[in-house]
């Protein structure tokens, strides 16, 4: 199959987050031939926050490749921060298996490809994943309305102070708004922290 390389003449824009500082420098200098702006860093504090915003500092993130196994946040747990993905994840491992494959997927993740791989087999899985207009205002759409659901919850926890009771008005599972408030928490960490420089 042919690599379809964008013909816009701005980069499309790509965080490739990773913890092993050659390859990103690596993948940054291979995927600019292709019309491929990479952006690296080993933070899943910033991973987080993209993922849920679709920007980082100010820009437009068309892409996520996220490593899975990383020191100081493994990529699982990135994943499971992430209630609404508004850029696509590619997930890459060089430890993976049938199952991780298969959690990534669940988790929210696009595609899932182990390590070694050449530049060329990434740049095919990356280009369809790219330039989905309507993926990105579905998910705008989503954004919105979970910005909405938050809000209302929130007003909620204020007037009732209690969790139980709030899950119970809302008819849902209390584990299930507990993780939802650790999410905001978690959001609201990489917010505080997104102005950390990337590699």
């Amino acid at each position: 199959m042919a690599t379809q390389i964008p013909t816009q003449n701005k980069k499309a824009k790509i965080l490739f987050v990773d913890d092993d500082d050659n390859l990103r420098f690596a993948m940054r200098k291979a995927l600019s031939r292709y019309h491929l702006e990479v952006v690296g860093c080993d933070d899943g504090r910033i991973a987080i926050d993209v993922l849920k915003t679709g920007r980082w500092q100010g820009e437009r993130i068309e892409l996520c490749v996220l490593d899975l196994r990383m020191p100081k946040m493994h990529g699982f747990e990135i994943l499971n921060a992430v209630d609404l993905f508004t850029v696509p994840v590619i997930v890459l491992t060089g430890h993976g298996s049938v199952e991780d494959a298969v959690r990534a997927l669940r988790a929210g993740a696009s595609d899932f490809v182990q390590k070694p791989i050449g530049v060329k087999d990434l740049v095919e899985r990356v280009m369809p994943l790219l330039g989905e207009p309507t993926r990105r205002a579905q998910a705008g759409d989503r954004l919105a309305l979970a910005k909405l659901e938050r809000q209302h919850i929130e007003t909620l926890l204020r007037e009732v102070r209690n969790v139980s009771e709030v899950a119970r008005i809302l008819e849902i599972d209390r584990r299930t708004l507990q993780r939802k408030m650790s999410a905001w928490r978690v959001q609201e960490s990489a917010q505080n922290n997104s102005a950390t420089s990337l590699s």
